[in-house]
């Protein structure tokens, strides 16, 4: 009976407020002393049991109302629950538990889906957090997540219900990392975004990883991609064995060259700083290997392993210093080495040590080698291409050597180029390579244009003292002869047998051959006879070709020719031949000859 008294009240106040002047105040109150209105109000409710309830509906019927007016407030009873008003052409929560500051958060351990209530998340482990379903009636609605574990825990966000977050699909969220995210039309979106890049490892002392074996440990549970692990300036010890192997590329780099230092730290002992199996980049990092007493000294206490077979890496802008080895080669990967400096190997610089893998490609250039015992060390493995170019070696004593090679395990090689190279002059530049074989086991060598080395091109040089050997000539060429126990020979990747040259190196070369000699005859006086150098037995081809004239028999007279041979081919080979440049026949002896040839 009383609320009808009250509508009543209500509904003839709202009527007499039609003819009232603008000062007055409806007051509905449910006291009968109190009926004293506030004179700023059009409208004043008085209560001290009861409160306003505006209406009440579902947020379909709230978005059904047709042309709201500004202000306009509703309850809403599903969905994201709460006042409603209508304010420049939309809809808004006035007010929300999940807006208010002192909600409890709720800590996630397993994987779960939150409902509408959970807006404040706290989650560790390996765990997927899924975001309620929302429709536009949830607009405003805003969820919290912070990543509280480990630093090997990730945290992956999911919109879930077919909706997106700022388009994607999911939010990965490292130790430390969090998220707001924001319910509007059916879709969430970042209001406060410290998101982890995916594919960027900061590692530092306020950052999710702090050392790089906590990063390693991240990647080696989470890795999408080639990333990049990039190490703050300091110095970073190491302590174990960092292993490498991953399913994408990795890189490891410092902020910039020299403020970087990956340092050994006690427990290293005989153990190498790094061992990668998988592709890996080391780029303007300072390894240092003096740090831990005593280390550098036993095998293995090396810097870098690489041991992937046929895996790609790169070492570039960085010093290793104090180690046994500072790089070794252990499979049949591609190694690329740029502007490094090695210093104080105690072992060796870089050592090639495939064993008997096929295929290693190690190119090196702008690199210094400083007191290592052996600079570059080609030590095992069949099939190797090698690229030196431009590197300096500067040995500590006599008994270091630049580069050293060691044939009978280091074999068939493919193709090794060592150009443009500096050497100090003490102990040796180069060591264990052989040129003048007849096997032609070190012809694809090239070694040109260092500082304090030979350069080792092909090349030939034979001389005949005191022939008595005749050959008989007439118009027709025929193959010079010689007493092979009258000639000397000096070669470098060329056979020589008697009055005959083998070119051994499979890359094709111009040749100028110079050849100067006696000749006598033997019966006749004012013989012509013709000399000239033909190539694998085929007198049509024929270079430097000269003529001489005898005028008395018995007598020697001197000739020489310059024959220039072009694109001489790997097995091509080359003779002296000689004719009779008139008719008839006539025995000569060629005597005191002296061949040369140069490659150009």
């Amino acid at each position: 009976m009383q609320r009808h008294i009250i509508g009543v009240i209500l509904l003839l106040a709202i009527m007499q407020s039609a003819t009232v002047v603008s000062s007055q105040t409806v007051v509905v109150t449910d006291q009968a002393s109190d009926t004293t209105g506030d004179a700023s109000a059009v409208l004043h409710l008085k209560s001290e049991t009861k409160g306003f309830l505006p209406p009440r509906m579902t947020g379909e019927q709230r978005e059904a109302i047709v042309t709201p007016a500004e202000g306009l407030l509703v309850y809403q009873t599903d969905g994201t629950e709460g006042i409603y008003y209508f304010k420049d052409g939309a809809w808004a929560l006035l007010s929300t538990s999940t807006s208010d500051s002192s909600a409890a958060p709720v800590i996630k351990t397993e994987s779960d889906t939150l409902d509408k209530t959970e807006t404040v998340v706290f989650a560790r482990n390996n765990i997927n957090i899924t975001l309620p379903a929302i429709t536009t009636a949830d607009n405003g609605l805003a969820i919290t997540i912070k990543n509280i574990g480990t630093y090997t825990d990730l945290v992956t966000v999911m919109p879930g219900n077919g909706a997106q977050i700022d388009s994607g699909t999911s939010a990965p969220l490292p130790r430390w990392f969090a998220t707001t995210m924001v319910a509007h039309e059916g879709n969430w979106y970042y209001k406060q975004r410290t998101m982890f890049p995916v594919n960027t490892m900061q590692v530092s002392w306020h950052s999710p990883w702090q050392t790089i074996d906590q990063a390693l440990a991240f990647l080696n549970m989470h890795m999408w991609g080639p990333t990049v692990i990039k190490l703050e300036s300091g110095t970073f010890t190491v302590s174990e064995t960092q292993f490498v192997n991953l399913p994408y590329p990795l890189t490891i780099e410092g902020s910039s060259y020299g403020t970087t230092t990956i340092a050994a730290a006690s427990g290293l002992a005989n153990s190498p700083m790094f061992s990668c199996e998988t592709e890996c980049y080391f780029k303007m990092l300072m390894f240092d290997g003096s740090t831990l007493a005593n280390y550098g000294n036993n095998t293995n206490e090396d810097a870098i392993h690489l041991t992937g077979s046929e895996e790609y890496y790169e070492i570039k802008d960085c010093n290793i210093d104090n180690f046994n080895k500072a790089i070794a080669i252990q499979d049949n990967v591609e190694l690329w080495l740029f502007d490094v400096d090695i210093i104080n190997a105690i072992g060796t610089g870089v050592e090639v040590a495939a064993g008997s893998a096929s295929g290693v490609f190690f190119k090196v250039s702008e690199v210094d080698f400083l007191s290592c015992n052996r600079g570059i060390d080609l030590l095992s493995g069949t099939n190797a291409r090698v690229s030196i170019i431009n590197c300096g070696f500067y040995n500590g004593d006599s008994t270091d050597i630049g580069i050293n090679y060691t044939p009978a395990t280091f074999t068939t090689i493919d193709a090794v180029a060592i150009i443009g190279n500096t050497w100090n002059h003490i102990g040796e530049f180069m060591d264990g390579f052989d040129f003048s074989r007849s096997d032609g086991r070190d012809k694809e060598i090239e070694i040109t244009g260092n500082i304090g080395e030979e350069s080792r091109n092909p090349h030939c040089e034979i001389g005949v003292l005191n022939n008595t050997s005749t050959v008989s000539i007439s118009p027709t060429w025929v193959k010079a002869n010689w007493n092979s126990s009258n000639q000397t020979t000096n070669t470098g990747k060329f056979t020589v047998s008697g009055n005959r040259i083998t070119y051994q190196p499979s890359n094709a070369r111009d040749f100028i051959m110079w050849i100067s000699g006696n000749i006598i005859t033997v019966n006749g006086s004012n013989r012509p006879i013709n000399f000239c150098v033909v190539r694998n037995g085929n007198s049509n081809i024929r270079y430097g070709e000269t003529s001489v004239k005898t005028t008395s028999a018995g007598q020697p007279f001197q000739w020489s020719t310059v024959a220039y041979v072009p694109s001489v081919q790997p097995g091509d080979y080359f003779e002296v031949w000689t004719s009779l440049g008139a008719s008839g026949q006539e025995d000569v002896i060629v005597q005191d000859l002296n061949w040369v040839a140069g490659s150009q």
